[in-house]
């Protein structure tokens, strides 16, 4: 799974995403389900958007405090029948510079800092929806992250990592032709481990609101 990620944030960040569009944003070290987020959309431009992380299906739609999803199985994203609104049309990016999973040990959860070796951005494959609240019709944007079969450095700790697209991915994955279950499953896949690094960090991440720069530090021994 992916319960946690962080997102550094500059000036790079809109060319980073191809960005046509501007809104402000800042740094969170520490994001967690609930919060509201960028997520890339569209095609040709892309554009930004900020929405909440929890996806609620459209089963939830009745509901005025609906129960969301953070993460769905790459098997369910294919081949559940409720999902394939989403995949096929309601495919996003969600940017990240690194991620958070917990392994478990003998003296309990330690968690780990995943992210990439030599590039500072890159992009969850995600879906997204829009729920309309049943009491106001108040319309709100939610998302969700794909996850897959770990890799060798995501399987030492999880037994499941997000979906990482690579950057030369990232626009296929947008583009709105692309409605095929085979092709889209192709991108489904864990990001090569030789390309990844992992290290262990405070438990201070384990807290939500430690929102800082030094949790996503690695943690070294006196």
């Amino acid at each position: 799974m992916c319960g946690r990620y962080s997102l550094e944030f500059d000036e790079d960040f809109y060319k980073r995403y191809r960005l046509a569009n501007k809104l402000p944003a800042k740094p969170n070290y520490n994001v967690t389900p609930s919060q509201l987020m960028p997520v890339v959309v569209a095609h040709s431009p892309n554009r930004m958007e900020f929405m909440l992380w929890g996806l609620i299906p459209f089963w939830e739609e009745k509901n005025e405090k609906p129960r969301y999803l953070a993460n769905i199985r790459d098997d369910s994203i294919i081949n559940k029948r409720w999902a394939d609104k989403y995949v096929q049309f309601q495919r996003c990016l969600v940017p990240a510079t690194s991620y958070f999973e917990w392994k478990k040990t003998s003296d309990g959860k330690v968690p780990f800092l995943f992210k990439l070796t030599g590039r500072k951005y890159f992009a969850f494959a995600g879906v997204y929806s829009i729920y309309k609240n049943p009491k106001n019709r108040a319309e709100v944007k939610t998302y969700s992250i794909i996850t897959t079969t770990p890799n060798k450095i995501g399987g030492e700790v999880h037994n499941r990592m997000p979906v990482i697209l690579k950057e030369e991915d990232e626009q296929k994955w947008l583009n709105p032709d692309m409605v095929e279950i085979d092709h889209i499953k192709e991108f489904l896949k864990s990001y090569p481990d030789s390309e990844m690094m992992k290290y262990v960090v405070s438990t201070k991440v384990n807290n939500p609101s430690n929102n800082i720069y030094k949790i996503i530090k690695e943690l070294k021994g006196d």
